[in-house]
């Protein structure tokens, strides 16, 4: 696990100086060393950095980059290999030699025997970069569900810098910190941005599941893995599947030579793996878990009967307001981009509790809600004949309506409900009208509805059931975009390792293989992951209804966070003025803090870009 970083050109080695800064500005992912190489000529150039977090292997010989046995193809590698032993037995056989025991030099061998294709054997998480300094090729992946980060950029010289995040590229030379309108457009509706965009204009994510191969000065990008979105049914009992699947994925996920512990949200998700880590016998069994101050927002008493189930030592943080907001300003310089999502901030606090603990692994419970339907899918599936009736609500009609209905909410929840249908996406803070009156006008002109960003996914699982057809979207967006995203970031900002059982790629594609019946039965969401986690847990935590992680920002927008938000968005130099209308954000303020809506997401979003605008102070084109 590290932070890498780097840079290739056929036109000199520009840029060598700016790898120790690259170096700096990611130090937070990877504490315990670093480790730089230089090829030059007669190819190209290329200039690679790593910091490391070290998990297995710990001694010197984990550093990297690491190389193949004559040096002339070189390793960066962001994440965990969990098949790496068998592939290394494999690759000794093929006559390769080993001078470490990470999981990531297999990385390297693998290159030099199948390319691009080894990416199909890999079970694990990963942003990697390999370079061949024989050919002048660099080669760029990401893991398949996008659980690590990685971002490049090209140069105007015709390179490439790469990094696993943005402010190390915002350090070289090259690259120039400029906000995309046309990003922000589409982050005003989601709260994040799905890949390739970013909101740094030229800046871009490599999306999930592809790689990037850079040659003669060019980059082309290729998929190499999907989901198949169709329900074609398992083999055998699909509980005992299930039960078994994640049982190989939790042992794999319990390598490492450091203490592994357990983010206990106190809900069905993390529990089940708690309770498949103390099946598994794995000692010590450690879990943490934040919780809010305020009443009725916390799921703490959850997870501790959980804890006291099984036994084991549990560390818990509460957030309140003023840690809450004081956090924010570091959350967001880690984000880079930023995600305006309210959970960012408790898992910052709930991983600085574990490396203070001295745990640097943790294993969550992520990505089941969008594998197994644990959201509102079938209430929101039982809405599509109204369609038709929503997408007549043109604009023109809307602008037409009354400040009375708009207060009221109701038109709102059409809108919203209409975006999801469409999209096929839950997600939505700003709707079009909402966007049409907060922004300056010109800016944002010609830019299609957000709602456009996903009809290509659509299209792909235009076959499965409208089911599938919404979890496939979301777990190709908002799962790595935003969920693995900030769990990635807030984890690693300090120096801890985040690790998702139920994303193993076998776990995804058995469940899109299901049948509907399988993940929502009788209005039950989950039912298959309830039924397996039956066998572990007690009943009322596995028939507990979902609490999500909430985090009381309505509440506090209205109370002791209204004043501070209007400063923020109001004060003299706010930064903002030069892109929304500064009446339509006063008239955001004084509606969410009069009760009459719940406008708190908003809110959230203008505040965390307002001090992502202080942050990195980008150029607006």
């Amino acid at each position: 696990m590290c932070g890498i970083c780097g840079y290739v050109s056929q036109k000199g080695a520009a840029g060598v100086e700016a790898i120790g800064p690259m170096l700096d500005a990611i130090a937070h992912r990877g504490p315990d060393d670093s480790g730089r190489l230089a090829f030059a000529g007669p190819v190209a150039h290329a200039v690679l950095g790593s910091r490391r977090l070290s998990i297995i292997d710990l001694s010197e010989r984990g550093r990297q980059p690491l190389t193949n046995e004559d040096g002339t193809v070189a390793l960066l590698h962001n994440g965990e290999i969990y098949n790496f032993a068998e592939l290394r037995s494999e690759l000794e056989a093929r006559g390769h030699t080993f001078s470490s025991r990470t999981d990531s030099e297999v990385l390297v061998h693998l290159f030099e025997e199948e390319g691009p294709a080894m990416l199909s054997r890999l079970n694990g998480m990963f942003g990697l970069a390999v370079y061949d300094s024989k050919k002048g090729l660099l080669f760029l992946a990401r893991d398949r569900l996008g659980i690590k980060p990685l971002y490049y950029a090209t140069t105007r010289d015709g390179g490439l810098v790469f990094a696993s995040e943005i402010k190390s590229l915002l350090v070289h030379p090259a690259i120039d910190a400029r906000l995309d309108t046309k990003a922000l457009f589409h982050h005003l509706t989601l709260r994040y941005l799905p890949g390739p965009m970013t909101l740094f204009s030229g800046i871009n994510k490599l999306p999930p599941g592809h790689f990037l191969l850079w040659e003669n000065g060019r980059a082309r990008i290729e998929e190499y893995w999907d989901i198949d979105p169709v329900a074609r049914g398992v083999d055998g009992d699909p509980v005992s599947g299930l039960f078994g699947l994640m049982e190989s994925a939790v042992r794999m996920r319990l390598m490492a030579d450091v203490p592994v512990g357990v983010f206990l949200s106190g809900g069905l998700d993390s529990s089940f793996v708690l309770g498949m880590m103390n099946r598994l016998g794995h000692r010590p069994l450690e879990a943490f878990t934040v919780g809010m101050d305020e009443a009725g927002y916390s799921e703490v008493p959850f997870a501790q009967k959980v804890a006291a189930h099984f036994g084991l030592a549990h560390h818990t943080v509460r957030v309140g307001f003023k840690e809450m907001f004081d956090a924010v300003p570091e959350v967001v310089r880690h984000l880079d981009e930023p995600i305006a999502d309210p959970a960012a901030v408790p898992l910052y606090f709930v991983a600085r509790l574990a490396r203070e603990k001295g745990f640097i692994v943790l294993l969550s419970g992520e990505g089941a809600d969008e594998l197994f339907a644990g959201y509102s899918y079938g209430r929101l599936l039982k809405k599509r004949p109204l369609l038709p009736i929503l997408q007549a609500l043109n604009r023109d009609f809307l602008h037409r309506l009354n400040e009375k209905l708009l207060l009221s909410g109701k038109l709102r929840l059409l809108e919203q409900v209409a975006h999801i249908l469409k999209s096929r996406t839950a997600t939505l803070v700003f709707t079009n009208r909402e966007k049409s009156a907060l922004l300056r006008k010109g800016l944002f002109r010609g830019i299609e509805p957000t709602e456009t960003l996903f009809a290509g996914l659509d299209a792909r699982a235009s076959t499965a059931s409208p089911l599938n057809r919404m979890l496939y979207v979301d777990t190709k967006t908002w799962l790595p975009e935003d969920l693995l995203m900030k769990a990635d970031k807030t984890t690693m900002a300090h120096g801890i390792e985040l690790r998702v059982p139920f994303l193993d790629h076998r776990v995804v594609q058995f469940a899109f293989r299901l049948p509907d019946s399988l993940k929502l039965r009788s209005g039950d969401t989950k039912w298959l992951v309830k039924e397996a986690a039956a066998k572990m847990l007690p009943e009322e935590i596995v028939k507990r209804p979902k609490m999500g992680f909430p985090v009381p920002i309505a509440k506090w927008f209205r109370g002791e966070g209204l004043n501070v938000v209007r400063d923020e968005l109001l004060g003299a130099g706010s930064g903002l003025s030069g892109l929304f209308d500064q009446e339509r954000i006063r008239w955001i303020i004084e509606a969410h803090g009069s009760g009459r809506l719940d406008l708190s997401q908003q809110l959230f979003l203008l505040y965390t870009f307002k001090k992502w605008l202080e942050l990195f102070r980008p150029t607006v084109e």
